[in-house]
């Protein structure tokens, strides 16, 4: 399932949460089917089959007042239809199929090549009955997550090694942090596991000055994780104050401390851009 976290609401004795679904977002709202979470400000849904909008209504049992908050969709990849062809003579077939996101071809109901991309699709020219394939892929975004940049509060250079401290919801990449160099040398960015065991090392030369480093460091499941530099000597900047964990991207990854345990500090690695797995559909 996704993770659908509220943000911003209000919270405390007599505040209520009630998740609710609906085929269009526009009618027919109803309570949320299965998942988990339905009454809290994290719903998780349930497998879906088919794209769906979600929404919630917090209520503060105390006055009876209520609000609705703005709908959200998840986009479920799937193939709406396929077209067939057929003909009496050998010859090239114009195969076509519609889905959410982007259609791929192939020549096997599993693994394969990818023939092409798009809804159509021109066969060479065949003399027997031929079966394709097709499956649909909806592209996940690239988005941030974490302290932007050094101007949250106080801070100062550093050349000690510590790492941020994440939950990650699904598996996902981290293609880029920013940093703040003291002089060019080698910098080890590392993930650990959540007991601190080193799972990846990236060690990127870096500039003196602010850089966007490409890490491109992949987090291969749901769990804890730490992201930081392993190097020592690092002379990179960090914040001693400013720091407002969770920072979280709802249903991809939530950032919630760092490796002192100290809720003001933000350590090395900032403005993450990271991207989930792109969604695919059953081939059909």
């Amino acid at each position: 399932g996704t993770i659908l976290t509220l943000a911003g609401n209000s919270t405390g004795t007599g505040i209520t949460f009630a998740w609710e679904q609906s085929v269009d977002g526009i009618n027919g709202w109803t309570s949320v089917v299965g998942g988990s979470g339905a009454t809290t400000s994290a719903y998780t849904t349930a497998a879906l089959n088919t794209s769906l909008y979600f929404r919630s209504i917090v209520t503060c049992t105390n006055s009876s007042s209520s609000d609705t908050t703005p709908s959200i969709r998840i986009v479920v990849p799937e193939i709406f239809a396929v077209y067939n062809d057929t003909a009496c003579s050998p010859q090239s077939f114009m195969l076509m199929a519609d889905g959410n996101g982007t259609v791929y071809w192939y020549d096997s109901a599993t693994g394969g090549t990818n023939l092409t991309t798009g809804g159509m699709y021109n066969t060479p020219v065949l003399s027997s009955t031929t079966t394709y394939y097709v499956e649909d892929h909806t592209t996940s975004p690239v988005q941030r997550v974490g302290a932007l940049n050094d101007s949250i509060g106080a801070g100062g250079n550093y050349t000690n090694t510590q790492y941020e401290i994440f939950t990650a919801y699904q598996s996902f990449t981290i293609l880029t942090v920013k940093v703040y160099a003291q002089g060019a040398q080698n910098r080890t960015f590392r993930l650990r596991d959540g007991a601190g065991n080193t799972l990846h090392d990236t060690i990127i030369n870096i500039a003196a000055g602010t850089q966007i480093v490409h890490v491109n460091v992949h987090v291969p499941s749901a769990g804890t994780y730490q992201f930081g530099i392993g190097s020592p000597n690092c002379n990179l900047y960090r914040n001693s104050a400013g720091a407002s964990y969770p920072y979280t991207l709802p249903g991809v990854c939530s950032i919630t401390s760092n490796t002192v345990n100290d809720p003001a500090r933000w350590y090395l690695v900032y403005d993450w851009h990271v991207k989930a797995g792109d969604c695919v559909s059953p081939r059909v």
